[in-house]
């Protein structure tokens, strides 16, 4: 089967391939400026973004796995097998209809937090934000404060941004406070402060 850049989202579940980077090279454009085209996620459903079209997901075989993308709507398009201890995979399509209306439902859950127009944390697409913190720190997001180093000091919080600049303000009060920012595709966002 040939994979090509733009021919479908993909979507790869972080525990379903040996290195799901690999995919991104190989549907990466050559002098694609390194912007990611893979998405990381734990599960079709819930989706964590709005998909441009149809999407390819990479998941371990596994039957109940496999049912699981059936039942969503996801069509079984390659078959892999299993190469020393990592188990064989499978590579499902779900198109474009069907990724909007998973889509529509896990995002319909989230209030979308607008954007105030300023701020160094930049929602590049309508979606979900998780932000994580430990060990004594203080986070607010757009003047909200969502953790606070003596009533809550850590945790994790889901906010679904609008697109633009928004402000996030994160002060350490605490040797090994941390925060980490992961946006709609899954991956890091670096914050300093």
């Amino acid at each position: 089967m040939e994979l090509r850049a733009g021919a479908a989202e993909a979507v790869v579940a972080a525990d379903a391939t040996r290195n799901p980077f690999v995919v991104d090279a190989l549907l990466g454009a050559p002098g694609g400026g390194g912007a990611p085209r893979i998405r990381l996620a734990r599960s079709l459903a819930p989706l964590r973004f709005v998909p441009r079209g149809p999407l390819l997901w990479a998941d371990r075989a596994e039957p109940s796995r496999e049912a699981a993308a059936e039942a969503l709507g996801a069509r079984c398009v390659a078959r892999g097998p299993g190469v020393g201890s990592f188990p064989g995979w499978s590579l499902f399509r779900l198109d474009a209809a069907a990724a909007l209306r998973l889509s529509g439902e896990s995002l319909a859950r989230f209030p979308v937090l607008p954007s105030p127009g300023r701020g160094r944390l930049l929602a590049r697409e309508d979606g979900l934000t998780t932000l994580s913190a430990r060990g004594g720190v203080e986070v607010l997001l757009d003047g909200a404060v969502v953790f606070d180093p003596v009533r809550r000091p850590a945790g994790e919080v889901t906010v679904r941004l609008a697109p633009g600049p928004h402000e996030l303000l994160v002060r350490r009060h605490a040797p090994g406070a941390a925060v980490r920012v992961d946006g709609p595709g899954g991956f890091v966002i670096p914050v300093d402060g």
